[in-house]
């Protein structure tokens, strides 16, 4: 039974995916506003990185990644095309 444990923890790790989340920190006094990706939802991220009273953060779009990433600084998946999304991009503005 120990045997399984083991054998199924290390396959869990092989296949490990995660999420990316795009944020946009705004900061109300200036009205300046920045985006960034992390593997951190929006409360997460703010609470890591401990923004000032006048920030805040918004979600505007999140992805999983299917492949595990090899190494703490690699750069995250890029956001996935699929027929909707580009549907909703190249859409013409109403009016």
């Amino acid at each position: 039974m120990n045997w399984f444990f083991v054998l199924f923890s290390v396959f869990n790790m092989l296949f490990a995916e995660h999420r990316v989340f795009e944020l946009r920190i705004v900061n109300d006094k200036t009205q300046k506003s920045y985006t960034v990706h992390s593997t951190l939802d929006w409360l997460q991220y703010a609470e890591y990185h401990h923004l000032s009273r006048d920030e805040r953060v918004e979600l505007v779009d999140h992805w999983m990644c299917w492949r595990r990433r090899e190494g703490v600084f690699k750069p995250l998946c890029k956001r996935p095309v699929t027929a909707d999304t580009l549907k909703s991009e190249n859409a013409e503005p109403e009016g």
